[in-house]
Formats: C-alpha cells, structure tokens, sequence
C-alpha cells in the first residue's frame, strides 16, 4: 500500500534488472527520525536525516548535503518508506556517484 493523505493506492515493485532502489551488496547509511516545534504553526512536526555509513572517523571533512521535501499529500516518512531514498543514496554512494542523484 502506498499511503497518502489525499487517497491511497497499490504499487507493486517487480525484481529484475539491477535498479536504484532495489537494496545492493553495499554498505548502509542510517535514518534518523527527528522532531522540532514549528513556530509557524506552533505543534510538533519530524523530519528524517540520512547519514551514510562512516568507515574512518571523518575529522573536519564535509558530505555532500542532499534536502528532500515530501509532496503537499504525503508525510516525511515516504522518501524513505515509499521513495527509497535510503537506498538511493546507499547505491550512489558505493559507485561513488552521489553527485549524480537523478530524481
């Protein structure tokens, strides 16, 4: 199911050929999920932050910063669940392409 606040539809992922968002024989970053008050509208609201998987300590070097905003009838949590973005980025990320990101 993929679920949205306006109305709610199947989608169906059929394995074949190698895609982006299928999970790779790679290393995984993590989703943390946060939350801030948000002084416009004065209630709590979450958002998500993708960190990739650190295999030295990384010191004072920087990441490449990728900001993904959900659409007007979806929720935070569909870049990751429905979007798969996680996996993404994971798979850019293993063939060193992550300033190729294409959606």
């Amino acid at each position: 199911m993929k679920p949205n606040l306006l109305n709610t539809t199947s989608q169906v992922h059929v394995p074949g050929i190698s895609l982006p968002w299928e999970v790779g024989d790679v290393s995984h970053g993590e989703v943390h999920h946060h939350f801030y008050k948000s002084a416009v509208v004065g209630d709590q609201r979450d958002f998500y932050v993708y960190t990739r998987r650190a295999t030295t300590v990384a010191g004072s070097k920087t990441y490449p910063v990728l900001y993904l905003l959900h659409g007007f009838s979806d929720d935070a949590n569909r870049l990751d669940r429905g979007g798969r973005a996680n996996v993404i980025l994971d798979n850019l990320i293993a063939q060193e392409k992550p300033s190729r990101c294409w959606w």
